[in-house]
């Protein structure tokens, strides 16, 4: 019972502290499931964690969509980089098989500093600035580099069970000119197509694995 009422509240506040920033929780959601609920790190465990973060990212990205802030030509590239991506992690998360745990777990710790070094850096530069007003000119964008940012995103999606905004929302802004906000916006879109890809994908493979 305790175990319980401790995950709904988990849950919940993951969702209401990373929704705004772009971001949909994974990170966290694995952790608090495997902590907490005591499951074993594998795919069904990555399954859930990605459906948690699928919901988080709907949620965000529905009311990113109703206020403008998104852009549908980096959203379309970076596609074309993320859902591939996010496939290939899960044939990685089927080859790992039992060593799933401790790869897991070293490059959550990666990511993590990765973060904490790229936030720091923005609050050290002062990156204060009030968005601008958009106009109605196209962002230019380095289609490459979205693309292969975004497969990352996506393949560490399907990995790590992650929305990956933490990969999105800075490769948007380096490779696409968009602003804060909207690379945000533009992140959650990513996730509300990645995510159930990765599920999909992933419950597709548990599938197979239990008939053999």
């Amino acid at each position: 019972m305790i175990e319980n009422v401790l995950i709904f509240v988990g849950v919940f506040c993951i969702a209401f502290a990373f929704a705004p920033v772009g971001l949909g929780g994974g990170m966290l959601f694995v952790p608090l499931l495997h902590y907490v609920a005591d499951m074993p790190i594998d795919g069904t465990l990555l399954a859930i964690s990605l459906s948690l973060t699928a919901v988080v990212s709907y949620g965000s990205g529905l009311a990113h969509r109703k206020k403008g802030h998104h852009d549908d030509e980096a959203i379309k590239s970076a596609l074309f980089g993320a859902i591939p991506g996010a496939i290939l992690g899960v044939g990685i998360v089927s080859l790992l098989g039992e060593n799933l745990d401790f790869v897991f777990k070293m490059v959550s710790v990666v990511i993590l500093v990765w973060a904490l070094i790229k936030t720091r850096k923005k609050i050290l530069k002062g990156d204060v600035k009030e968005e601008m007003e958009e106009t109605g000119n196209s962002a230019s964008i380095h289609h490459l580099n979205l693309r292969l940012g975004a497969a990352t995103g996506g393949t560490l999606s399907s990995v790590l069970a992650i929305g990956a905004g933490v990969i999105y929302v800075p490769v948007l802004q380096q490779n696409t000119g968009l602003s804060t906000r909207k690379s945000i916006g533009s992140s959650l879109h990513l996730m509300m197509v990645v995510v159930p890809i990765a599920i999909i994908t992933h419950l597709a493979f548990i599938s197979t694995s239990e008939r053999d």
